[in-house]
């Protein structure tokens, strides 16, 4: 095996047999580093097991140690009789680093949001609603019902309360309807 079939983009760093790091770390460090950086995109078959333990010139169970702890992160996954594959990046929630929303955060993350308007209709406030909106209760307000997805075939409903009975359907916007 050339050292450039390694990765798409070329050789990666190799273990320091000198250091007192253990070899999985090291091996986790760099194979992590690389699908990160991109060495490897979604989907990119990675080197078998044996290949990884000739190329680096360690043990199958530092191997197996290092994609395992690469596997519980969600950055590979196995496919029996077909080999370990990058994975497709995860949707991260950062609610306890700053609020924002939806759309934002997946932009931030690379992914296309989409947002379909499913059903809205006009509804009277329940008093919670009221008193977020500083309205009175029973005032008629829009109740949206939204579908979004962080890519193509994935979905989520957004309902940000429920609606009573009797709800009347309208195009109007999310505020008190006066």
């Amino acid at each position: 095996m050339a050292v450039t079939d390694l990765t798409p983009k070329g050789p990666l760093r190799m273990i320091d047999l000198e250091s007192p790091v253990p070899y999985y770390y090291q091996l986790y460090e760099i194979l992590r580093g690389a699908i990160e950086e991109g060495y490897w995109p979604p989907g990119s078959q990675l080197m078998t097991e044996a290949e990884l333990c000739e190329y680096y010139g360690v043990s199958r169970a530092t191997v197996r140690q290092t994609l395992a702890q690469l596997l519980s992160e969600g950055l590979i996954r196995k496919e029996r009789g077909r080999g370990t594959f990058v994975a497709e990046p995860k949707i991260r929630e950062r609610l306890a680093e700053r609020l924002t929303g939806f759309y934002d955060d997946m932009v931030a993350q690379g992914l296309k949001p989409q947002t379909r308007v499913l059903r809205s209709g006009v509804v009277p406030a329940s008093q919670s609603v009221g008193t977020l909106l500083g309205i009175p209760a029973g005032t008629p307000v829009c109740w949206p019902g939204n579908t979004a997805c962080a890519r193509p075939g994935d979905g989520a409903s957004s309902k940000p309360w429920p609606p009573p009975h009797g709800m009347r359907n309208s195009s109007t916007s999310l505020t008190a309807h006066r």
